[in-house]
């Protein structure tokens, strides 16, 4: 009976963590269809708003007259809103045509579009040969028309980045034993271990973030207060100089190597990763190596909960004898920690030796 119940509480929180897991997972599913609906709904109608005001430069002009125009005032729960509502006639063919777009693009205020399209007043009119219905007045693109996607991209990032995240979560799921090994990378001599801990796709991920929403109200407050049309350009070359800027930062400490725990076999030398705190190159004997374990830190955060970390630990003897130790990675879960330890042990091929205490 003893040993039946002590089965039944080992098996429970693995049940409560099975039942949580998939929980989770479905939430994340239902709540990323919904994102990736809404943000492709509105990516699809930015596209096709820029497909047309492009393909209204193709356009031919003829002549018409503006035959009513005023500011319409909305009314709605967030306030009121002015719409320049100006109706035009046109001839073509011989026949006579009756239309209300202004543009494909944005829109700039409605008293502006209304001074400047009085009733009454002769106009230049642009459709589309092809479908004479097809009007505006304003034709081509703008540099304002290039906000909106602008607007949209922290939405995109968070949809692809949610995606990213279930598929993780989903190949874990169906590999919950698989060990996540490190790339190892020959160099003549020289073997690099390039560890799995450092994303660099995150960094630069949550960097397109941060950068494209505060764009958002740095561009669209000038934009549409005051009209100022270069800002969006200008949005745009701070978008992407900043996120290059982030990836160079990221991927040029890995492309040299920086994070890599290297083995130099004729030197016999192993370095250290430039990581936890190491900002130098550390080389260690590879004689001095003594053991990979893992190390499992318990603590508080901010809110006073619980928290583990879980880190992968190379313990070596420094020169004076005594024994050192250098965190290595860090790991999500216990049981992926202990499996990279035990792979990196072998791979390393590190036997424990003796040391030797000093007299008291």
């Amino acid at each position: 009976m003893a040993d039946r119940a002590q089965a039944s509480r080992k098996t429970t929180p693995k049940v409560v963590s099975v039942i949580g897991f998939i929980f989770a997972g479905c939430f994340g599913l239902v709540w990323t269809l919904g994102w990736t609906a809404g943000t492709l709904f509105f990516d699809a109608m930015v596209a096709k708003g820029l497909y047309d005001s492009w393909r209204s430069t193709s356009f031919k002009p003829v002549e018409g007259r503006v035959v009513s125009s005023d500011v319409k005032v909305e009314h709605d729960s967030e306030g009121d809103s002015r719409r320049a509502q100006i109706k035009y006639m046109y001839w073509y063919g011989g026949r006579e045509f009756q239309a209300e777009r202004l543009t494909y693009g944005m829109h700039s205020s409605a008293d502006s579009w209304v001074d400047r399209y009085p009733a009454n007043k002769s106009i230049q009119v642009y459709l589309d040969p092809a479908n004479p219905s097809d009007a505006v007045l304003l034709p081509g693109l703008s540099m304002s028309d290039f906000f909106v996607p602008l607007f949209l991209m922290p939405f995109n990032i968070v949809m692809v980045g949610a995606w990213y995240m279930l598929l993780h979560l989903a190949r874990r799921a169906l590999t919950p034993h698989a060990v996540v090994r490190p790339r190892v990378i020959h160099d003549g001599a020289i073997t690099r271990y390039r560890l799995p801990e450092h994303k660099p796709l995150h960094s630069i991920a949550f960097a397109a973030i941060a950068i494209s929403f505060g764009l958002v109200f740095a561009v669209g407050f000038p934009l549409l207060i005051f009209q100022i049309k270069w800002i969006v350009p200008a949005g745009w070359l701070v978008f992407f100089g900043g996120v290059a800027l982030v990836a160079w930062r990221t991927l040029t400490p890995l492309w040299r190597g920086d994070r890599d725990l290297a083995i130099d076999e004729l030197r016999g030398r192993v370095s250290l990763p430039q990581t936890f705190g190491r900002t130098q190159p550390q080389e260690l004997k590879r004689s001095s190596l003594y053991a990979v374990e893992t190390e499992v830190v318990i603590g508080k955060d901010s809110d006073g909960d619980d928290t583990t970390e879980r880190y992968t630990v190379l313990r070596f003897a420094d020169d004076a004898g005594k024994l050192q130790a250098a965190r290595i990675i860090k790991w999500d879960t216990e049981e992926m920690a202990d499996q990279f330890s035990t792979w990196l042990r072998d791979e390393l091929k590190i036997k424990p030796m003796t040391i030797e205490a000093e007299p008291a």
